[in-house]
């Protein structure tokens, strides 16, 4: 049946999966990325299908679907909870009865160690003007109550010792434990939830990865 993929992008997943044939619409809330998405799918002649340019929480789609996957951590982008349990929601709405949804989420335990509440230099390097640097700093901030981590970046440009551009981005994450994640999946109405920790199956280890499969 029909997939429809949640926060696609540009196309990393969607076009690959429309190359084997199968039947994958998508969902992004940023315009860019959607026209780079057509741009690329019309290049590799593929046809993209429904594309939706929308915020997840705020869905509203043409019809419902086998399936609806949300992958590589996308959906703790979503950083207020009250949003996340509304898309979960939306997500129970659109899917056919017997459909599935897919979700993968991470422990970021790599942010939370790095969690330092001051920029720290990530890479400094020479431009093609010699004269010129570009130097990358992270700030991030973990709030272990509300379990977000907050990471913001700064991209600056320097001409000897002058700085002469400044480019700052802060985004979001949040993360959940299997329980919790589990109990919102319920709340939402889904049921024979699944847990695994690769996506294909193995046998557990010491990694941060949850993929979450859930059906209506």
């Amino acid at each position: 049946g029909a997939a429809l993929e949640l926060a696609c992008g540009s196309g990393r997943l969607l076009l690959p999966f429309l190359k084997e044939g199968l039947d994958v619409e998508g969902v992004e809330a940023s315009s860019e990325m959607i026209t780079l998405l057509r741009r690329k799918a019309k290049k590799g002649e593929v046809e993209p299908g429904e594309l939706y340019c929308q915020k997840l929480t705020e869905l509203t789609l043409k019809k419902k679907y086998q399936l609806i996957y949300c992958p590589l951590g996308s959906f703790q982008l979503i950083s207020d909870r009250g949003d996340a349990e509304r898309v979960l929601e939306k997500c129970f709405k659109y899917l056919e009865v017997g459909g599935h949804v897919v979700i993968a989420l991470f422990l970021p335990w790599d942010e939370v160690s790095t969690s330092h509440g001051g920029w720290r230099v990530v890479s400094n390097r020479s431009l093609a003007a010699k004269s010129m640097r570009q130097i990358f700093r992270e700030e991030v901030k973990h709030d272990p109550i509300e379990q977000v981590i907050s990471v913001s970046i700064r991209d600056e440009t320097w001409l000897r010792k002058e700085l002469v551009e400044v480019k700052e981005r802060t985004f979001h994450v949040r993360w959940y434990s299997k329980g919790e994640f589990i109990g919102m999946l319920k709340d939402a109405g889904f049921s024979n939830i699944q847990v695994e920790r690769k996506y294909q199956p193995t046998d557990a280890n010491q990694d941060s990865f949850m993929l979450f499969r859930a059906s209506k």
